[in-house]
């Protein structure tokens, strides 16, 4: 049995630093011609009404020649070599078809770049998507990763404040990790905080993590944001944070990511 977990977990690391090695930008350009990139959609609950809430909508690479890539690998590249928006645009307009598609989803998380905040007029064809695709945009929440520092600019001002203004709700994703800080939080009108799944992983174990979780929902509630925690995988980690008091949860506990047509029959 360990001669067979070893040789998994051999090939996975293989597969992973092959990928990395031989990803091009001409494999991304290439994977959204032909389609090769899918959206996969993640549920995420309501704790108090134990209901579905939305769904985060996770980019994933489909690739004929390097197999199932990694985000970590093509999301990475795609900021190196300006592809990141593309990818966006691409992700977006497919989840908000989806959403109208299948009302049973009620709303949409889509991870944006801070990079894509300063594309002009962004606000714009996000509140034109919605339109073609008959949405609310109340409907929509944009996460804003922590991959990328976030650089205040006129542009990425005036997106976040017409995006505020039309309704969109505002999200910062990963919280505690890389460039995401008080500082953004301080800088952005957020609706939402999701905590970082590497604080909920040893909640159960780690009496400091539970108490920074205790002190980052009771900061973002007293500034009246929703508390999304992310990464939960057994009933005990759900039962301590509902217990501290988080509004939302996601995690493989409830469902995995997976395609639409899986998720429609399982919500």
């Amino acid at each position: 049995m360990f001669c067979i977990e070893y040789a998994r977990v051999f090939t996975v690391g293989f597969t992973m630093c092959y990928q990395k090695n031989v990803i091009t930008k001409k494999e991304i350009i290439d994977g959204l011609r032909h389609q090769y990139f899918v959206n996969h959609y993640q549920p995420i609950y309501n704790v108090e009404s134990e209901s579905l809430s939305g769904v985060e909508v996770l980019l994933r690479f489909n690739s004929p020649l390097l197999g199932s890539v990694s985000p970590y690998f093509f999301i990475e590249l795609a900021e190196k070599e300006n592809l990141i928006n593309d990818l966006f645009f691409f992700s977006a307009n497919q989840a908000m078809k989806d959403l109208n598609n299948n009302h049973k989803l009620k709303k949409i998380s889509i991870n944006i770049s801070p990079t894509t905040l300063n594309i002009p007029n962004l606000y714009r064809w996000l509140r034109d998507k919605c339109k073609e695709y008959f949405l609310s945009n109340e409907c929509v929440t944009l996460e804003i990763t922590e991959n990328v520092e976030y650089v205040e600019t006129k542009t990425s001002c005036e997106n976040i404040k017409n995006l505020k203004l039309l309704g969109f709700g505002l999200s910062i994703d990963d919280f505690g990790t890389g460039y995401s800080s008080l500082s953004r939080l301080k800088a952005i009108p957020f609706d939402e905080l999701k905590i970082d799944k590497m604080f909920i992983e040893n909640v159960t174990t780690s009496y400091s993590d539970q108490i920074i979780i205790e002190h980052l929902v009771c900061l973002t509630k007293s500034m009246g944001l929703q508390v999304v925690a992310e990464g939960i995988e057994d009933l005990e980690t759900y039962n301590i944070l509902k217990e501290i008091g988080v509004d939302l949860c996601q995690g493989y506990f409830f469902h995995k990511p997976m395609d639409i047509n899986k998720l429609v029959n399982k919500v």
